[in-house]
C-alpha cells in the first residue's frame, strides 16, 4: 500500500493593535474557556490525496436501506398521501445507487416486503392504502428476515444497514410500560444483531400527528451502533415538507454511504479539538471523498475547530479507517496513520476578520441550537440558555455589514451568514417560549425540539452548500488570474493595423471604447462582449442551462462598463432591481439597457480576435460563475454548458424576416467563441459523445442528462467540421437528429401542461385521439392532413368539446340494487350445507347428495351476483369497433386543439427549428471554419453572411410552400396577409421590427430557451416537474381556455414570423413520412411520458417508441387502443366482485343462523380485503338504525378468523384492532360484550413463537408460557410484571 500523506493548514486570527479581545469565544464551553482569547482558536483544515490504492481499502461497503412505512388505518388521509409523494422521489435516486441495497416495507397488523424496481416503483407506492392496527413487533421481525435474504441473495458486502421508521400511531402492546418497552428493546437489537452480522445498525424515525408515541420513537433511534435521528412533520404539513425531509436523510445517508471515509484527529498536550461544544484531545471525524474533475485524482478533506494554547506543540496525529489484510489473511478495519508532511499557517487577513468572526458565531449558533433542543427533550431547561441567545443576538447585531473597504461579494457573503444565524435564533427563542409557557408535556413541541436538535447537520441551504464548496475549489484559479493577465504580451503593431470595420463593430455602447482602447489602454481585465437578460432560481447550480434567457441584446459592452453599471445600480436601487438576484417574485432585474432599449442584467465575452481571446479565457470562467450564480466564484465545470444553450438560442431565431447583418454577425462571433472553448477547455470528447447518445439513446434526450434543447444545437455548431460530419454524415442521420429533437421537444411541452393529471384522465385524452367523440364522418372529399392544419389556423367549432376527457372504464356499467340487497332464506340451508362440508364436518356419505345439491346452489347465487353488473350499451366505449387507424373530423379536431396547446409550450418553439435547421444546413454544407474570421479581424466574411441569409429564406420558402399546398392555396392570390395564430402581445412585438431594432441586431423575443421554475431540492431539479414561471399556466383547462380566446383569426402585415405548425416541420424532415399517423401516436405517446420518470421507466421497459428510428404508426397504435380494451374488460370484473361482495355483506348480516354467516364469509372471503373493510363499516355505522340477529357472534369470527377451532377466514389469523376502531365497536355493540371479543382476540395472539424445544429464554418465556403484556394482563386478571 502507497504511504499516506497528510496535509494541514491553520488558519486563526491575530488580536487588534489594542489587544482587545473578539467576539469569538465557544458559546458551549465553560466559563474558562470563554475566556480565552480569541487568538487560541484556529481553523484546522486537513487533506489527505487518495493514491490508486486497493478497492477493497476505502471501499466502504454496501449500505442495505430498509424503509418501513405504517399504512395502518389512522394513516388514511394527508398521512399516506404524504408518505406516498415522499417515498416516490426517495425511491427514485436510492434505486440508482449502486451501493445501496433498498427494500422498502409496509406494516399494520401485519407487514410485508413490496417488490421494487426501476421500473414498477411509482405504480407500487400507488397501490399503497391505508387500514388496519398498527403492529411493531411484525414491522421488525420482518426486518430481520429481510436482512438475512439480502445478505444470502446479494454479491454486495453489507457493511451498514440504515432502517428509516415512519409511523404516526402508538403500538398498544408497547405502549403504557417501561419494563415492556425494555424487554422489547432488548429483544429487538438482539434479533437485529443477529441478522446484520459485523455491519453496522443505525435506525432513523420519522414520526406523524400529535398522537405517535415520541418518546418510543426517540429511544428507537438510539437503539442501533450510532445514534440515529428523529425527524417530525407537523399536522398541518403538506407533502413536500416530509419530502424534504426524507431527502435530508436520504442525502445523509448517501453521503456515508458512497462517498465518506473516517479520520482519527488526536493533539497532545493543553491543545484541544472543539467539537459540539465541548474539547477534546482526539475525535473522528466522517470526511468527504472529493475528486478533482481535471486531474481525476481523489482527496478526502477535513474540518475542525481547535483551541491551540501552546503554539509551539501542534503535531497532528491522523489517521484514516481502512481495510487491510491481517496476520490470518482476513480483511479487517483498521485506522491506518497518514505523516502529516506539510503544516501551514495562514493569518486571516484584516478585511476577512468579520467573515472569520461570523463562522464562528456560526459553528456557536450550531452548538447553542442543540443544547436547547436536548434541553427541552430532557426537561432540564437552564436560565443561563436564554441568555445565551440574548448575548449571541448581541453579538450578532456588532456585526458591521456596510463598510468603504467592503465589495458586493463580500457583503453577499457576510448577509447570507447573518441570515442564516438569524433564523437559528429565532428558532430558539420560539421554543423556549413555548417551555417557558408550560407545553412541557406537548409531544408536538418535544419532537420539534428534538428534531432541531439535528437541524444544525442540515443548517446550510442546499445553495450554500454547493457554493461554499465552490468558493474553496475555484478560489486558486481566481488568485493565479490577475497573473495570468498580467503575462499577457500584446502585439500593439498589430493592434493598431485592425480594420476600420472592426473597430467600428467591436465598441462598447456605454464606454464608446473600442477593441484597440480596450486592449491597449484599459485595465487588463477588460474585454469586449455583450449584453442579455436572465432570470435565474436556485436549481441553476444544478442545470446551469435552466436559466431562463429572457432577451438576448445585440448591444456590446466592455466588462468594466457593465461593472460600473451594476454598481450604480445596485447603490441606488438595491441588488433584486439590478440583477433579479434569485427572485422570481421580483419584477426583471435591469442593470442597463442597450441601443434599442432593451433590458440587460447580464454579461459575456465575446472571442474578437485571438489577442482578445487570451484575456477572454482567463475572465471566462469567474464571468460564468457570475452569470449562473451571482458569484464570480461560482464557477463549475458544467457552466460551460450554457455558452452553446445560448448560441443554439440565437440561431434558433433567424426568420426570413428578422436575419439581419448585425444579428448574423452577432451569431458568427459567438460561434467563434464557441469553438474556442471547445478546444481551449478540451471539451471535443464531451460533445462528441453528448450528439452520439442524442441520435441513438432515447433516454439521453430526456431532461436529467439534457436539461435544456438548445444546448444541443450548439453542440453540433460548436463541434469541429470533421467531428460533427462523420456523426451526422447524410440525410438520414440528419432525418433522425431532427426528428429525435422535435418529438422530445413536443414531449416537454406536453409535461409543462399534463404535470398534474392521474392516469384516467391521460387515458382519457388517448381515448380521444384514437377514437374521437364516436362520430362516423370519414374524411372523403380532402387529405386529412389539410383538415388537420385549417383546423390549427382557423377559428372552429370546438368551443364545445369537453377541456379534459376522463377515462373511465367503467362508464356504462351499474349496478342493480335489488340484487345487492337480496336476502333469500331457503339459501342459508344451503350454504349450512356447503360450510360445514368445506370444513369436512360433514363426512356421511350418505348426505353426498344434499352436499352436491348445496355446492349447485352456491353456485348458482354466485352467478346471479355476476348478473347484477348491467352495461349500458350506448355508452360501451368505440375501443375494439372502431379502427383506431381512421381518421374522422372529430379525432383531427381533438388532435389540432391538443397539438396547439402544446406547440404553444414549447421551448424551443416550433418555429424556431426552422432556424436552426436552415443554419445547421449551411454550416455543414458549405464546411465553413471560424478561423477564417482570425484573418478577417474577428468579424465574418461578407459572404457567410449571404449564405446564412439565403440558407434561412430557403427553409422558410419550402415551409410555407408546404402549408399552402396543403392548404389549397390559391397560387394567384398571394397577399401580403396570412392567418396566424397567435396573441395580441405577440402581434405588437412582432409588428414592431423597426428599423432601429434591424441596425442594433436586437432580439426582443421573451422566454427565449426559458428555464423552469420549480422549487428548490425537488432533487435533483424535480423529476417529474418541468415547470414554468409563475406567470404560466398549471393546468390542461387553463391553456384549452387560452386556445380557443386565442384562435380568432387576424391579419398581420407580412414582416411577421409566419404560422409553421409541427406537421409542416415533419414533412420538412422527412417528406415521405406519414405525417397524420405520426403524429397521433407521437401525441398518445408524450400523454403517457410527459414526466421524465414515466419516460424513463418506459425506456426500462422497453416500451417507449424512438421515432427517430422505423415505426410501424398504425400497429402501435392498434397496441394503444388493445390496453384500453383491456382495462375496460378488468374494470367489469371489479365491478363484479363488488357487486358480489355488497349481496354477500347484506346476507352475512341479516341472516340469523351462524353457519350460514360462515358459509357466505367463506365463499366470499379469503382474506380481509377492501370488501370485508365495507362489512366493518356497516357493523360500525352510526347512522345505522337496523337490528342484526347474532352481531356479536359474528363479529368474534370476524376478528378471531377462526368458528369452533375451524379456520375460516385469513386462514385463522386473528386481527387486533387499533384504538379508533375499537371505540366504534365499542359503542356497536356495547362495552361489556365489546371487551369480552378483545379479551377473546388478545389472548390468542402470539406475540413470539419460541424455539420449538419448549426450553426457557434467558427472560424465562416460551411456547408454554409465553410473554404476556400487562395491558392484557389487566383485562384477563393476571398479576402485572
Amino acid at each position: 500500500m502507497e504511504k499516506l500523506e497528510a496535509s494541514v493548514v491553520i488558519e486563526h486570527i491575530g488580536s487588534d493593535k489594542s489587544g482587545n479581545q473578539t467576539d469569538s469565544q465557544d458559546e458551549g464551553l465553560s466559563q474558562k474557556s470563554e475566556c480565552r482569547r480569541s487568538t487560541q482558536e484556529k481553523l484546522v483544515k486537513i487533506n489527505v490525496p487518495l493514491p490508486n490504492l486497493n478497492h477493497q481499502q476505502i471501499d466502504t461497503g454496501a449500505t442495505h436501506l430498509l424503509i418501513l412505512a405504517d399504512t395502518s388505518g389512522s394513516m388514511s388521509g394527508n398521512p399516506i398521501t404524504q408518505v406516498k409523494s415522499a417515498l416516490k422521489d426517495i425511491l427514485d435516486g436510492a434505486l440508482d445507487q449502486p451501493s445501496m441495497v433498498t427494500n422498502l416495507i409496509l406494516f399494520n397488523n401485519e407487514a410485508c416486503t413490496v417488490n421494487l424496481d426501476r421500473t414498477n416503483y411509482l405504480s407500487q407506492v400507488e397501490k399503497i392504502k391505508s387500514g388496519g392496527g398498527t403492529n411493531f413487533s411484525a414491522a421488525f421481525e420482518h426486518v430481520g428476515n429481510e436482512m438475512r435474504k439480502v445478505r444470502k441473495k446479494t454479491d454486495k458486502k453489507i457493511e451498514k444497514t440504515v432502517i428509516v421508521f415512519l409511523t404516526d400511531g402508538v403500538d398498544a402492546r408497547l405502549y403504557g410500560t417501561k419494563t415492556v418497552e425494555q424487554k422489547w428493546f432488548q429483544s429487538l437489537m438482539a434479533s437485529l444483531e443477529n441478522s446484520a452480522g459485523r455491519s453496522s445498525i443505525t435506525i432513523h424515525a420519522v414520526g406523524f400527528s400529535k398522537e405517535h408515541h415520541y418518546e418510543f420513537l426517540k429511544k428507537l433511534t438510539e437503539q442501533g451502533t450510532g445514534e440515529g435521528m428523529f425527524r417530525y412533520c407537523e399536522p398541518g404539513d403538506g407533502p413536500t415538507v416530509l419530502r424534504d425531509k426524507l431527502q435530508e436523510l436520504f442525502d445523509f445517508v448517501l453521503s456515508n454511504a458512497t462517498s465518506s471515509m473516517n479520520m482519527m484527529v488526536s493533539i497532545p498536550g493543553t491543545n484541544q479539538i472543539l467539537e459540539g461544544g465541548t474539547a477534546k484531545n482526539s475525535a473522528i471525524y466522517t470526511g468527504e471523498i472529493t475528486k478533482d474533475e481535471e486531474s481525476g485524482k481523489s482527496e478526502l478533506g477535513v474540518d475542525l475547530w481547535m483551541l491551540i494554547s501552546d503554539p509551539d506543540s501542534t503535531n497532528l496525529s491522523v489517521a484514516l479507517e481502512m481495510t487491510i489484510m491481517n496476520k490470518q489473511g482476513k480483511p479487517e478495519k483498521t485506522f491506518v496513520p497518514c505523516e502529516v508532511t506539510t503544516t501551514q499557517r495562514q493569518i486571516v487577513r484584516a478585511e476577512e476578520k468579520v467573515v472569520w468572526n461570523l463562522k464562528v458565531l456560526q459553528r456557536n449558533s450550531d452548538v447553542l441550537l442543540a443544547d436547547i433542543g436536548k434541553a427541552i427533550c430532557e426537561k432540564n431547561v437552564k436560565e443561563n440558555l436564554s441568555s445565551r441567545v440574548d448575548r449571541l443576538q448581541d453579538r450578532l447585531s456588532q456585526v458591521p455589514l456596510f463598510r468603504k473597504e467592503f465589495d458586493k461579494e463580500l457583503r453577499e457573503i457576510l448577509k447570507g451568514h447573518l441570515d442564516d444565524i438569524k433564523k437559528k435564533i429565532d428558532q430558539m427563542r420560539n421554543v423556549l417560549a413555548e417551555f417557558a409557557r408550560g407545553n412541557t408535556q406537548s409531544v408536538q413541541m418535544l419532537a420539534r425540539a428534538h428534531d432541531m436538535r439535528y437541524q444544525a447537520k442540515f443548517s446550510k441551504s442546499r445553495r450554500q452548500r454547493i457554493l461554499d464548496k465552490r468558493v474553496a475549489k475555484n478560489m486558486p484559479h481566481l488568485q493565479s488570474a490577475q497573473a495570468q493577465l498580467d503575462q499577457i504580451q500584446l502585439d500593439r503593431e498589430e493592434i493598431q493595423r485592425m480594420s476600420r470595420s472592426s473597430t467600428d463593430f467591436f465598441v462598447c455602447t456605454l464606454s464608446l471604447n473600442n477593441i484597440k482602447d480596450i486592449l491597449l489602454d484599459s485595465d487588463k481585465d477588460d474585454a469586449i462582449g455583450f449584453g442579455l437578460a436572465v432570470r435565474r432560481q436556485e436549481h441553476v447550480l444544478d442545470a446551469p442551462t435552466l436559466v431562463e434567457l429572457h432577451s438576448i441584446s445585440g448591444t456590446l459592452v466592455s466588462r468594466c462598463a457593465m461593472l460600473d453599471a451594476l454598481e450604480y445600480k445596485i447603490n441606488c436601487e438595491g441588488q433584486l432591481r439590478a440583477h433579479g438576484g434569485f427572485d422570481f417574485s421580483q419584477p426583471l432585474g435591469v442593470t442597463t439597457i442597450g441601443q434599442s432599449r432593451e433590458p440587460i442584467n447580464a454579461w459575456l465575452p465575446l472571442y474578437c480576435t485571438k489577442q482578445h481571446w487570451e484575456r477572454v479565457k482567463v475572465l471566462l470562467k469567474p464571468s460564468l460563475g457570475y452569470f449562473c450564480t451571482l458569484d464570480p466564484l461560482g464557477y463549475d465545470f458544467q457552466q460551460m454548458d450554457v455558452m452553446f444553450m445560448i448560441l443554439g438560442s440565437m440561431v434558433g431565431e433567424l426568420s426570413d424576416t428578422k436575419s439581419n447583418d448585425q444579428q448574423l454577425k452577432m451569431i458568427f462571433c459567438f460561434l467563434r467563441t464557441c469553438q474556442a472553448c471547445v478546444q481551449e477547455f478540451s471539451l471535443e470528447n464531451k460533445l462528441t459523445e453528448a450528439v452520439r447518445l442524442f441520435l441513438t439513446s432515447p433516454e439521453d434526450r430526456f431532461k436529467h442528462k439534457l436539461p435544456n434543447l438548445y444546448t444541443m444545437i450548439g453542440y453540433v455548431l460548436s463541434l469541429p467540421a470533421n467531428t460533427i460530419t462523420q456523426i451526422l454524415d447524410g440525410e438520414e442521420n440528419l432525418r433522425k437528429f431532427w426528428l429525435a429533437m422535435v418529438t422530445e421537444c413536443l414531449r416537454r411541452a406536453a409535461s409543462r401542461n399534463l404535470r398534474e393529471i392521474n392516469s384516467n384522465i391521460s387515458h382519457g385524452l388517448i381515448d380521444l385521439i384514437l377514437h374521437g367523440k364516436k362520430e362516423k364522418d370519414l374524411l372523403e372529399k380532402s387529405p386529412a392532413l389539410t383538415e388537420l392544419l385549417k383546423l390549427m389556423l382557423t377559428e372552429s367549432n370546438n368551443k364545445d368539446l369537453p377541456l379534459t376527457k376522463v377515462f373511465d372504464p367503467r362508464e356504462g356499467l351499474t349496478i342493480d340494487d335489488s340484487r345487492t340487497k337480496k336476502y333469500d332464506e331457503k339459501l342459508d340451508q344451503a350454504l349450512e350445507v356447503w360450510a360445514q362440508a368445506e370444513l369436512d364436518i360433514i363426512r356421511n356419505k350418505n348426505q353426498a347428495s344434499k352436499v352436491n345439491a348445496a355446492r349447485k346452489a352456491v353456485e348458482k347465487w354466485q352467478h346471479e351476483g355476476r348478473e347484477g353488473v348491467v352495461v349500458d350499451p350506448t355508452a360501451e366505449t368505440e375501443s375494439g369497433v372502431d379502427d383506431p387507424c381512421s381518421l374522422t373530423q372529430s379525432k383531427l379536431q381533438h388532435l389540432a386543439m391538443m397539438l396547439q396547446i402544446f406547440s404553444n409550450q414549447a421551448k424551443p418553439t416550433v418555429q424556431s427549428f426552422l432556424g436552426c435547421m436552415a443554419f445547421i444546413e449551411m454550416w455543414l454544407g458549405q464546411s465553413l471554419d471560424t478561423n477564417e474570421m482570425d484573418k478577417n479581424d474577428g468579424l465574418p466574411p461578407e459572404k457567410w453572411i449571404m449564405m446564412a441569409k439565403e440558407a434561412v429564406k430557403r427553409v422558410y420558402s419550402c415551409a410555407n410552400d408546404q402549408l399552402k399546398r396543403f392548404l389549397n392555396a390559391d397560387k394567384d392570390n398571394e397577399e401580403d396577409t396570412l392567418v396566424v395564430q397567435g396573441s395580441v402581445n405577440d402581434e405588437v412585438s412582432l409588428a414592431s421590427n423597426s428599423e432601429e431594432n434591424q441596425t442594433a441586431g436586437c432580439n426582443q423575443s421573451k422566454d427565449i430557451g426559458q428555464g423552469q421554475n420549480v422549487n428548490e431540492d425537488n432533487d435533483d431539479v424535480d423529476d417529474d416537474n418541468d415547470g414554468e414561471s409563475g406567470d404560466e399556466s398549471d393546468d390542461l383547462n387553463e391553456d384549452m381556455d387560452d386556445y380557443y380566446l386565442a384562435s380568432k383569426p387576424r391579419k398581420i402585415v407580412k414582416d411577421v414570423k409566419k404560422h409553421i405548425s409541427l406537421p409542416v416541420i415533419l414533412i420538412l424532415i422527412e417528406p415521405d413520412l406519414d405525417v397524420m399517423q405520426l403524429t397521433r401516436l407521437l401525441m398518445c405517446q408524450i400523454i403517457l411520458c410527459h414526466s421524465n420518470s414515466k419516460a424513463r421507466a418506459a425506456v426500462s421497459s422497453k416500451q417507449y417508441i424512438d421515432f427517430a428510428l422505423k415505426v410501424d404508426y398504425k400497429e402501435e397504435l392498434r397496441k394503444l387502443d388493445s390496453h384500453l380494451i383491456k382495462m375496460r374488460e378488468e374494470a367489469i370484473k371489479d365491478v363484479m366482485e363488488s357487486v358480489q361482495n355488497m349481496r354477500a355483506n347484506y346476507c352475512m348480516l341479516h341472516t340469523p343462523s351462524m353457519w350460514s354467516f360462515i358459509g357466505y364469509l367463506m365463499c366470499t372471503y379469503k382474506e380481509r380485503g377492501q370488501g370485508f373493510s365495507d362489512l366493518v363499516s356497516t357493523i360500525v355505522d352510526d347512522n345505522c338504525q337496523e337490528t342484526y340477529p347474532l352481531l356479536s357472534d359474528k363479529v368474534r369470527v370476524m376478528f378471531l378468523g377462526k368458528y369452533n377451532d375451524h379456520a375460516v377466514l385469513a386462514k385463522g389469523n386473528v386481527w387486533i384492532p387499533d384504538a379508533k376502531l375499537s371505540k366504534k365497536f365499542a359503542t356497536a355493540l356495547g362495552e361489556e360484550v365489546w371487551n369480552d371479543i378483545e379479551i377473546s382476540v388478545r389472548s390468542c395472539v402470539q406475540l413470539h413463537v419460541y424455539r420449538e424445544s419448549d426450553i426457557p429464554n434467558r427472560h424465562g418465556h416460551c411456547n408454554s408460557n409465553p410473554y404476556i403484556p400487562n395491558e392484557l394482563r389487566k383485562k384477563l386478571g393476571m398479576p402485572l410484571l
